[in-house]
């Protein structure tokens, strides 16, 4: 992304840290106020302006504490990222696997009865 003809970008959540005048260039968050990967987009739309992006490994020198305050607001923040329409499909089937096909293998093991050996 550091290379301004790649056509990488990168936007992380509360770490963009962006000019004024290129913020005000691309026309601030009110160009994508309804965008659920707002992070994201920040981060493309400086791209595609031309303006210098780079990234640091900040490991040890920036973190956030408190990010949600509450499982609502956790639940609320995952909603809005998981659910973004070109996510859709493969946040459905990740939700599928990760979730639902645990519980098939405990119920149908091979070889035997659900719970037959429990």
């Amino acid at each position: 992304m550091k290379n301004p003809k790649a056509p990488q970008s990168l936007g992380v959540g509360a770490f963009n840290l962006v000019k004024r005048s290129a913020y005000e260039q691309i026309g601030t968050h009110a160009a994508f106020s309804y965008n659920t990967t707002d992070d994201a987009t920040l981060g493309k739309r400086i791209k595609q302006a031309g303006c210098h992006q780079d990234a640091a490994y900040g490991t040890r020198m920036i973190a956030v504490w408190n990010w949600y305050e509450s499982l609502g607001q956790l639940i609320g923040s995952v909603e809005k990222s998981v659910f973004s329409f070109r996510n859709a499909l493969p946040t459905s089937l990740s939700c599928i696997l990760t979730m639902l096909y645990p519980w098939a293998g405990l119920l149908y093991r091979s070889g035997g009865a659900p719970f037959s050996n429990l």
